[in-house]
This record gives structure tokens, C-alpha cells and sequence, in this order.
């Protein structure tokens, strides 16, 4: 896999954090609605600690987060095997 310079490809690490936050946000807002919550067998925060990066990563490269939508956030809680309602 070839070397990503994250700074360049984000125009620094202010904007690549500026779009991990909006790729976050995004899906927290998308999970408030079609995620059921009861079915969770792990602590939603510590769960989205521990995988919801990686899981993006798997979907994405990291140059490529711009590109994450709304439909991406279902292809996210589907790898992280989430109930759905």
C-alpha cells in the first residue's frame, strides 16, 4: 500500500480533523435514526472507540474520507454489525 501524506491530502491536520469530525457526526446523526439501540451488546461509545474507525478505513482510503455519505454510513453499521430498525 503506498504511503498517504494525510496533511497534504486534508490541506493539514486541522482539516483532516475537521473531517473525521464531520464523517462522525454524520454517522451519529444517521445511527439516532435507523440504529436500534436495545439490541447493542457493547457500550455505544466504547463500540465506535474501538471499531467505527476502523471499519471507515476498510470502506475507504485515508485520502478518500471526503467521499464518506450519508448511504456509507449504512455500509459502516452493517460491518459493525449493528441492529437496524
Amino acid at each position: 500500500m503506498p504511503q498517504v501524506k494525510l496533511s497534504d491530502a486534508y490541506s493539514g491536520i486541522d482539516g483532516l480533523m475537521r473531517e473525521v469530525m464531520r464523517i462522525a457526526t454524520l454517522f451519529e446523526s444517521w445511527a439516532c435514526t435507523h440504529v436500534n439501540f436495545d439490541e447493542l451488546t457493547d457500550v455505544w461509545p466504547y463500540l465506535l472507540a474501538d471499531r467505527f474507525g476502523q471499519e471507515c478505513l476498510s470502506i475507504f482510503l485515508p485520502d478518500g474520507l471526503s467521499e464518506f455519505d450519508e448511504h456509507d454510513c449504512r455500509r459502516v453499521a452493517a460491518r459493525l454489525r449493528l441492529s437496524f430498525k
